[in-house]
């Protein structure tokens, strides 16, 4: 490739006549530089890249087959020992595909995405799709399983719920949904047998509120902090039927049954209330009143004086302040009291004495039983009427149908042809109504389609309704009702899960968990980051194929900088000053491209000994950047210009 120069500045004046003698045309042009730069110049001393090569390799003569190899200070040849490759071949995860595999002589492995989605213990989603302008969306509505959030924020970006820890937490909150006409849940859970819940507002006027569904302005209304320290008020109730407590509309304080308190402006029904154990000397008023007249509490009352006293037959009353009550004796036209005399003549009635008593006769005439009494006084004749019974007549039972009612159903005992449940005979009409668990019933009446019965108590049975799709019936342990849930994967599963199950056939992260899922063979891997696999500190990887890989540039600063590859092979320098950098960690084989910014300023190299091709160092630029290379071999860094840019 030929080398051309061209002159900075550009001749306006145009050309001669005479074409033998340089002219300005001549000068504005592209000029050829012939020859090769020698290697004591920083060149090859060669006009072809293989020539450049054999110029600086050790000679090649007699050393076929084998390979460039360095004692730290010097490369040669040396002999390949490992043996012949005749086959390689490889084998990449179900994720890619490969073809050109195996090579025999040459040829090109090629590695594509097979569409498998990469799973998310290597770092990918384990599905083939997304959703979502900026995040990657398992699905529409993904189900996530224990995930460790810190705090949610709003569709702002600003805190909605934060969530605090606990070292070694057992209990939590459970907030649980309700299907119609029933009240959302947000309730204590855990292992706990007691577990209470915390509302803690913040500040002197944080109140816990709980405000109207309809109306978001009325509320009601928690200030916890009017008590003392270490106290607390507990509301417990003993109801036995739905009770409503209703507040008065005024700032008030509530009286106690057990409190020593004042009422004010109060009014006692004494239809419905009863005072006791009240002392006179207990009653603060003044003065009671009764029917318009008041008296000193304490005193006596006088309530009133009788004027007239009336009587209602046979009761008689003279009337006045002091009347005389009186009642006549009863006669055959006046009510009133019965007479000594009278009392005797009723108590002798119905003496005397029977003579003779005729036979019953005995008669069958009629629908109904009859008698009548024939000369009732002395000697009666007593005739009864008996009629055949029939399904309209009541009398006697004939004997064909006393032997027809003979064979009938005997006597029904309870516990002897009567069964009995728990004890109890069902014997009797009406209807049984819904059975309960004690007699062999469920105390169900219907049912929804997915119910399940199960034992509430030890003597009844409830209802747990169905939930959606893909919950598990979940035990809650001894003496505990079952649930519907989602089955926890760190509570609610032993054992481990293999490869053909989607599993990793390991209980921990660890190098063989990826064995397992990959089918390799790695042993001695550190993690050096969270979603990286590293398989030792200082990897050798052979002949890879790397695409798009793209190196961070690194600044270095200040005028005593040290140099060291291991802060990146590409690093930029803006001398501040006249600066002397060190060495850094520098190894065989290690380089730098270094892009100097100098301006007015200088490098001494006295603390980064630098053997320079060409023999000295580059002079810096001040109007460009110097770029210059750094390696080592062996134990000599060496250094060259590469160009002004």
């Amino acid at each position: 490739m030929a080398i051309t120069v061209k002159h900075k500045f550009v001749s306006a004046i145009p050309d001669g006549a005479d074409a033998t003698v340089v002219r300005p045309s001549n000068w504005n042009d592209d000029h050829d530089l012939t020859g090769t730069i020698s290697i004591a110049n920083g060149g090859t001393g060669q006009a072809t890249a293989n020539d450049a090569f054999n110029a600086l390799a050790p000679s090649q003569t007699g050393n076929t087959g084998k390979y460039l190899t360095t004692n730290g200070t010097d490369s040669s040849w040396a002999a390949n020992s490992l043996g012949t490759v005749t086959s390689v071949a490889a084998t990449v995860p179900s994720v890619l595909s490969i073809a050109g595999s195996p090579i025999t002589t040459s040829g090109t492995l090629a590695i594509t995405y097979s569409g498998t989605a990469l799973p998310v213990l290597n770092g990918g989603t384990g599905v083939t799709t997304s959703t979502g302008t900026t995040n990657v969306v398992l699905s529409g509505s993904p189900t996530i399983v224990t995930p460790v959030i810190a705090q949610i924020n709003d569709a702002n970006g600003n805190a909605e719920l934060k969530f605090s820890t606990i070292a070694s937490a057992v209990n939590q909150i459970t907030i649980e949904n309700a299907a119609t006409g029933n009240p959302v849940h947000i309730s204590a859970t855990g292992t706990d047998t007691n577990i209470g819940i915390h509302l803690t507002p913040k500040g002197a006027s944080g109140y816990v509120n709980v405000q109207g569904g309809v109306d978001s302005t009325k509320r009601f209304m928690l200030n916890p902090d009017g008590g003392t320290t270490n106290t607390r008020t507990m509301l417990s109730t003993s109801q036995t039927v739905d009770r409503t407590l209703t507040l008065p509309d005024a700032t008030d304080t509530l009286v106690g049954k057990a409190t020593t308190d004042t009422f004010t402006n109060k009014s006692i029904s004494g239809s419905t209330n009863t005072l006791s154990n009240i002392g006179n000397a207990s009653l603060t008023n003044s003065a009671i009143t009764i029917n318009g007249t008041s008296t000193s509490l304490g005193g006596s009352i006088s309530v009133g004086t009788v004027t007239s006293v009336t009587g209602t037959a046979p009761v008689v009353s003279s009337g006045g302040a002091t009347p005389a009550i009186s009642m006549a004796a009863a006669t055959t036209s006046v009510n009133g009291y019965l007479t000594s005399t009278d009392w005797t003549t009723f108590n002798n009635k119905g003496s005397g004495t029977v003579t003779s008593v005729a036979a019953i006769t005995l008669g069958t005439t009629g629908t109904d039983l009859s008698s009548t009494v024939a000369t009732g006084t002395t000697t009666p004749v007593i005739t009864l009427q008996v009629p055949t019974a029939s399904a309209s007549n009541r009398g006697a039972l004939s004997s064909t149908d006393w032997s027809t009612f003979n064979g009938k159903q005997a006597t029904l005992v309870s516990g002897t042809n009567i069964k009995t449940v728990s004890g109890t005979t069902l014997l009797g009409s009406g209807d049984l109504g819904v059975i309960g668990a004690t007699y062999g019933g469920t105390g169900q009446s219907s049912y929804a389609v997915g119910d399940i019965v199960y034992a509430s108590t030890t003597t009844a049975l409830s209802k747990l309704a169905d939930v959606a799709t893909g919950s598990a019936l979940i035990s809650g342990g001894v003496g505990v009702a079952p649930s519907y849930g989602k089955i926890g994967l760190t509570t609610h599963v032993s054992g481990t899960l293999p490869i053909a199950n989607g599993g990793t056939n390991a209980t921990t992260a660890s190098i063989t968990s990826f064995n397992n899922i990959t089918g390799y063979t790695a042993s001695g891997a550190t993690g050096t980051t969270s979603t990286n696999l590293v398989f030792s500190t200082a990897p050798t990887v052979t002949n890879p194929t790397l695409t798009g890989f793209i190196e961070t540039v690194f600044a270095a600063t200040g005028t005593t900088p040290a140099l060291s590859p291991t802060n990146g092979t590409i690093q930029t320098w803006t001398l501040s000053g006249s600066s002397t950098p060190t060495a850094g960690t520098w190894t065989a084989g290690a380089s730098l491209s270094l892009q100097i910014t100098a301006s007015t300023n200088t490098i001494t190299w006295s603390s980064l000994p630098v053997t320079w091709i060409g023999g000295t160092a580059p002079t810096l630029s001040t109007t460009v950047t110097t770029n210059i290379e750094l390696w080592k071999i062996g134990s000599t860094i060496y250094g060259a210009l590469v160009g002004l840019a």
